[in-house]
């Protein structure tokens, strides 16, 4: 069995290898951006920020956040030092963007400090930091940049021509026209060894792997610069180089991203001194302007179209061109192979070919399960089964749509649209389950429990012991489990553990599997839970959370655990990831800005340093008046995967959490006044709480709590007590009153008695009816063209009614006339009487109503229903007929409300003609109904005085 499960692991682990896997990629454009779609260079500050140089200026992204910093000319060039300070080269210009105010962040210009014109300074020129210190470098000079007195100063450095420069180990490196690769120390040039190799090579970017250096020229290849040495790379890259590049960025593990001009970016590998291709991203546009690597180690590029982020260090790959279609329902590794279920039909994966999927079985295929070395797969066109590569329908004409292995016997139950299968030498119907099922549990007293898909749990073949049915369980959904070795049963709002006597509810459970009944997915021994909210991996009874998974968006629709890796289905795309991830650093949380109407959008973060590190801090706490006391937080995160699964929750004054909601905003309103610190706390894709941030501020005291105010109030409260003094008065005056009260309570009961009596009436006559007898002492006899009448009967009632005592019979018929009577006025019907055994009533009079017929068959159906599942001693037969009738009142004593008509005589003769516990139709209420109601033709049958007539009963 080891030596089984080792080769399913290698052969699983040669799949990941040789798959024709891409990386997780999201694509931003303007729209997303809310700035121009070009970006030209990138920097990660010390919190895990990305700062952008854009055509508009500088963009921050704070993993939720873009928050455009407009400058006077377009930003080709970019760096931000500890303090926050972004330093910039435009077209036309370069300077600093400081935010040290304590607002918003400000832009200074240098170019005229150090008496540069603008054909000086084409954009084009480089920012760098080397130790603490920024230079910027021109083609013939260097501007370096000091602080004095918390001022930024300019000072020109003149320099030899060069085509670019670059930092290592604190130390200036400029590419010296005539000299090559050189050391700036002071004024003096050190060229390094080999350095004469970049003569008249221009440097376009550079990359640092642990203590060396990448070199990458704009068309004459790639160098490597390591103690001091410059060293040509050889391999396969120098081609692709050769095409023109604009920008290297070191990923991990050896890997480099190169971005060419025209042709995309391509992935290498660096082996020593040689550099060979890996693979080509594909990326909306070819047309490449900067790449990037983030605090995350996942790849930025910039291009033509906008940004791209390839999230090339997790590991989780998709496989989205594998030959397969349409949404992927089940994933199964038996032995080592591996079979994907999906709704176009069944593929196995090919151990020949490993990037490829063998079709074994057309159509639409749900589930694949093996059992007793057979593969065996629940199909749209029947129960498919493979045993030594030869595929087999087993059952056809029956939609399957799930498997499972029975807890106890490890038979195949194979669950279909009609009912259940159990498989042990031949796949066999089991009597009593006609219905679809979606799980089974195997009692140790023979009996087996189902669990269904809309009529909750059904149990075959019942043991001694009879346990009583939870309310919940006997409706709706219900998914049976086996946890902790015991039975379980999830309906949608509690789970039971079912023990040897009773449903015991369990809570631990419920808070892990709630809301998980549609995505569930079964892993030995483990279960792996999808919410619309996160993933949940259950082991046991433990909760784990954190998989890679997490960063997915989407559906997902299959899992399973395969060797050390999980393969999910999310609809048509197939993901494989390692179950282990694990994080470097605790992400944290920011605030970006803080919008309010008395202040506008402002920015109270400052940075400032302790001997800790870097941390941010709130500058300025701000009095806000009272009338604009609502205010709206933005908020980010410094973790840059899938930001649209980031979500956040706030405390104020260090009251408790709030619900994690994945709005990138909280919005505070109506602030009472006093003193705020709100603590807001976000998490990542992969559910891991960032460290928090804080905002404070101080909402001021309304006008009404003022000095003035309270002086008011001591007006007011003298006006009060006069009010008091002068309605006592008034009290004594209401006593004269006290007898013109009585009568007018003598009066309130002659009308209470007279409104009895209307009830009364009301109750025994139509509403209508009732109105035109008060108003003129009698009521016409109408036409009602369109009506249905509804006939009820007991069967075998004067011989039942022998058996029982008067007071017996009357109370039984009682009840279930009481129930009827309930039913007719929730359906919209009109009782017109009972005669003995039998209950006449109506709908579509006197009010007229289209959905007459259906709304009598509704009515009827419940009252079948409602005789079948009660204990009492009659069965009811019924009949329907449709039809004109004429309805009026009868006498002019015990007035009776009646109706006549041929209808009403055809509806007595269905309902003769009907059995017990069935609704039998004529034809032309079936014309009526059959849109709505499952009805079977009985042909045409006799009836008195009727002749040959069409009738039906009425399904469920």
């Amino acid at each position: 069995m080891k030596k089984i499960v080792a080769v399913a692991i290698l052969f699983c682990t040669t799949i990941l290898s040789v798959f024709a896997q891409q990386y997780i990629s999201n694509h931003y454009d303007e729209k997303k951006m809310n700035c121009h779609r070009l970006m030209w260079d990138t920097h990660t500050d010390q919190f895990g920020r990305l700062w952008f140089a854009n055509n508009q200026g500088v963009v921050k992204f704070d993993g939720n956040n873009w928050t455009l910093y407009p400058t006077p000319n377009p930003v080709r060039n970019i760096m931000v030092n500890a303090k926050g300070q972004i330093f910039v080269t435009c077209i036309n210009d370069f300077g600093v963007l400081d935010n040290q105010v304590g607002e918003n962040y400000q832009y200074t210009s240098f170019r005229k400090q150090a008496e540069m014109d603008n054909n000086q300074v084409s954009g084009e020129e480089k920012v760098l930091m080397v130790g603490d210190q920024i230079f910027y470098v021109f083609k013939n000079k260097l501007v370096k940049i000091s602080e004095q007195s918390g001022t930024l100063t300019a000072t020109i450095i003149p320099t030899e021509i060069s085509l670019g420069a670059l930092s290592l180990n604190q130390s200036l490196y400029l590419n010296i026209t005539k000299m090559g690769l050189c050391m700036v120390s002071g004024s003096a040039y050190k060229l390094v060894e080999n350095g004469n190799l970049l003569i008249g090579k221009r440097i376009i970017s550079t990359t640092t792997i642990d203590d060396k250096v990448i070199i990458a020229t704009a068309f004459d290849g790639i160098f490597l610069l390591h103690q001091n040495k410059l060293i040509s790379i050889q391999g396969n890259i120098q081609s692709f180089a050769s095409k023109g590049l604009v920008d290297i960025a070191y990923l991990d593990n050896n890997v480099l991203a190169i971005g060419s001009l025209h042709d995309g970016v391509q992935l290498y590998r660096v082996d020593g001194l040689s550099m060979n291709m890996i693979k080509t991203l594909p990326i909306p546009s070819g047309e490449i302007y900067h790449l990037h690597t983030d605090a995350e180690k996942n790849l930025w590029i910039a291009h033509a179209k906008g940004l791209s982020h390839f999230l090339v260090n997790l590991p989780l790959r998709i496989y989205d061109n594998i030959l397969m279609k349409g949404n992927i329902s089940r994933i199964y590794e038996s032995g080592s192979q591996v079979y994907i279920a999906t709704t176009d039909g069944l593929y196995q994966l090919n151990s020949a070919t490993p990037n490829q999927f063998s079709k074994l079985i057309e159509g639409e295929c749900w589930d694949v399960i093996s059992n007793q070395q057979s593969i065996w797969v629940a199909s749209t066109n029947g129960l498919y089964q493979i045993e030594n590569g030869t595929v087999k329908l087993v059952v056809s004409n029956e939609i399957f749509v799930k498997l499972q292995l029975g807890n106890l016997s490890k038979s195949l139950y194979a669950f279909s649209v009609n009912g259940c299968f159990r498989v042990s030498n031949a796949p066999q119907k089991i009597a009593g389950m006609d219905e679809l099922a979606n799980s089974v549990f195997e009692a140790k007293d023979g009996s087996l429990w189902f669990g269904t898909d809309f009529n909750g749990v059904k149990q075959i073949q019942p043991g001694k012991v009879g346990v009583e049915l939870k309310d919940d369980l006997k409706l709706g959904k219900v998914i049976i489990r086996m946890v902790r070795d015991k039975p379980v049963f999830q309906t949608k709002e509690n789970v039971y553990i079912l023990d040897e006597k009773s449903f015991i509810p369990d809570q631990q459970l419920a808070s892990i599997l709630l809301g998980t009944l549609s995505n569930n997915f079964n892993c030995g021994d483990e279960y792996i839970v999808f919410t619309d909210k996160d993933l949940r991996l259950i082991k046991g009874d433990s909760l784990m959370v954190g998989s890679i998974l997490y960063s997915i968006s989407g559906r997902p629709t299959a899992v399973c655990k395969i060797g050390n890796s999980t393969w999910a289905g999310f609809e048509d795309k197939l993901y494989v990831a390692e179950n282990e991830f694990l994080f470097t650093s605790i992400p944290r949380t920011f605030i970006s800005s803080v919008n309010n109407s008395h202040l506008g959008e402002i920015y109270f973060i400052n940075h400032v340093k302790e001997k800790s590190g870097m941390i941010e801090t709130q500058s300025v706490i701000p009095e806000i008046d009272f009338t604009s006391n609502n205010l709206r937080i933005y908020l980010g995160i410094n973790s840059l995967v899938n930001p649209e699964q980031h979500a956040y929750r706030f405390q104020i004054n260090g009251s408790d959490w709030s619900e994690w909601k994945k709005d990138a905003f909280i919005d505070l309103n109506a602030l009472a006044s006093g003193k705020y610190t709100i603590t807001i706390q976000g998490k990542n894709a992969f559910n891991q709480i960032a460290e928090p941030a804080t905002f404070s501020c101080y909402i001021k005291s309304p006008w009404y709590l003022s000095s003035y105010a309270f002086l008011v109030y001591i007006c007011l409260s003298i006006v009060l007590i006069y009010l008091i003094i002068y309605l006592n008065n008034k009290r004594l005056t209401s006593l004269n009153n006290e007898l013109e009260v009585k009568v007018k309570e003598r009066t309130t009961e002659l009308i209470e008695e007279k409104k009895k009596s209307d009830d009364l009436l009301h109750n025994i006559l139509p509403e209508e009816v009732a109105l035109e007898l008060k108003r003129k002492g009698h009521a016409e006899a109408k036409l009602y063209n369109h009506v249905s009448v509804l006939f009820t009967d007991f069967v075998g009632f004067t011989t039942i009614s022998e058996q029982l005592s008067p007071t017996e019979l009357v109370r039984e018929i009682h009840e279930n006339f009481t129930a009827f009577d309930s039913i007719i006025e929730r359906n919209g019907l009109e009782k017109i009487k009972t005669i003995g055994d039998a209950y006449l009533a109506v709908c579509g009079l006197p009010h007229l109503t289209h959905e007459h017929a259906q709304k009598v068959v509704k009515a009827a159906l419940e009252i079948r229903d409602y005789m079948a599942n009660s204990d009492g001693k009659f069965q009811v037969r019924i009949g329907i007929h449709s039809g004109p009738v004429v309805a009026g009142i009868v006498g002019v004593k015990k007035y009776a409300y009646d109706i006549w008509g041929d209808t009403v005589n055809t509806a007595a003769r269905m309902e003769q003609n009907s059995e017990a516990g069935k609704i039998n139709i004529s034809g032309v209420t079936y014309e009526l109904i059959k849109q709505d109601f499952n009805c079977e033709y009985r042909g045409k049958i006799k009836a008195k005085n009727k002749g040959e007539v069409d009738m039906y009963f009425v399904g469920s």
